[in-house]
């Protein structure tokens, strides 16, 4: 398990930020996504790598790049008012992110050892996202964010039903090679299948 990282300095946060810093920065501000970090840390190794639907703002990304992963992050919202700390993040990745605007319910994926499913929380999203080609590129697990506050009623504003049942189908067709590893109830939700 990684360390949680030391406090970051005073002065201009974005300029000096490591990427422990910024991890730092959200788990201070109690962002959605870093409550789970200890999960992430525990099951993502240095050197593997992640691929990432949906970015925001760049929570799960910094968590997974302080374990040391390589990160491909899919998204299609610009990231006009996040670009300075995208950019920032970029340089601190040193080559181990990459950032592709996409669809992700029909773009193929590179082989990778975790995917990250964060991006519209709808029913009709997340079982496109679960397509048979994407689940053959996943070695070890599929992580979920929001499994609890959109696990039943979905997004609103996208309409639609809630991300969970999706899971639970794609848990139970025949020959699925995942199970259930971690499931939290706490906060907005957070949930691991491993192979």
């Amino acid at each position: 398990m990684k360390n949680t990282p030391h406090k970051p300095k005073t002065g201009d946060l974005l300029k000096q930020a490591t990427i422990a810093d910024l991890v730092v920065m959200w788990q201070e501000r109690e962002g959605a996504m870093s409550p789970y970090y200890p999960v992430i840390w525990e099951r993502v190794k240095t050197g593997e790598t992640v691929v990432e639907f949906g970015l925001r703002r760049g929570g799960s990304t910094a968590a997974f790049l302080h374990a040391g992963a390589i990160v491909v992050s899919y998204d299609l919202d610009l990231p006009d008012p996040r670009i300075e700390l995208y950019r920032h993040l970029s340089k601190l990745a040193a080559g181990r992110w990459a950032m592709v605007y996409a669809d992700t319910r029909v773009i193929p994926i590179p082989p990778c050892d975790w995917l990250l499913v964060d991006s519209e929380h709808t029913y009709d999203q997340v079982k496109a996202e679960l397509r048979p080609d994407v689940v053959a590129c996943v070695r070890k697990g599929i992580m979920f964010h929001d499994t609890i506050v959109h696990g039943v009623d979905g997004r609103k504003s996208q309409g639609g039903g809630g991300i969970w049942p999706a899971i639970e189908e794609f848990l139970a067709e025949p020959g699925c090679p995942f199970h259930l590893d971690y499931h939290a109830t706490e906060g907005v939700g957070f949930t691991v299948l491993m192979r």
